[in-house]
């Protein structure tokens, strides 16, 4: 197919050329796994407060544990179960949980924690629980109770060696 033109088509093509390269200067790329998964959704805005509430590190891997119903004692020790089994793991340096709570210090002593080894039941717990939840560090980070259910996080930090070791780290 010939062109009736060439001087023309050249000139077009140049045009095109230019326009495509100006408007590839202004191109940006985000290789960041948050923006592929950004939404205008209630999950997503869930998980922007949580991100915030929680910003980790490479070392710090999050349990989330969910429950519908009341909290009681049997779900306090899930929660128990999961720290002290997850701070037994060679691969994990320290757990934080609402199993960590300590009163505060008198003296030179190691201050108790604030959650005793067995927990009370009815009336008893619910003041405990009242009790754990008026600590700053707790609601809205480590245990929210809410009337239809609740949700605690577990931090499980795992040692440096062992994720430099396992190449998670660049």
């Amino acid at each position: 197919m010939a062109c009736s033109n060439p001087h023309a088509a050249i000139g077009v093509i140049a045009a095109v050329s230019l326009l495509m390269a100006w408007f590839a200067t202004a191109l940006h790329t985000d290789d960041a796994l948050g923006s592929l998964l950004r939404a205008d959704t209630p999950d997503y805005s869930d998980y922007l407060a949580f991100e915030k509430e929680f910003p980790a590190s490479e070392y710090d891997v999050l349990v989330a544990l969910k429950w519908t119903g009341p909290f009681d004692t049997a779900k306090a020790e899930a929660i128990r179960t999961i720290h002290l089994e997850s701070q037994l793991l060679d691969q994990v340096r320290r757990v934080t949980s609402i199993f960590s709570l300590r009163e505060p210090p008198a003296g030179d002593e190691t201050p108790p924690t604030v959650l005793p080894e067995v927990l009370p039941q009815g009336e008893d717990f619910k003041t405990l629980i009242a009790k754990v939840l008026a600590d700053p560090m707790v609601p809205a980070r480590l245990l929210y109770v809410g009337e239809k259910g609740g949700l605690a996080i577990a931090v499980a930090t795992l040692k440096s060696e062992i994720v430099g070791e396992a190449g998670l780290v660049p």
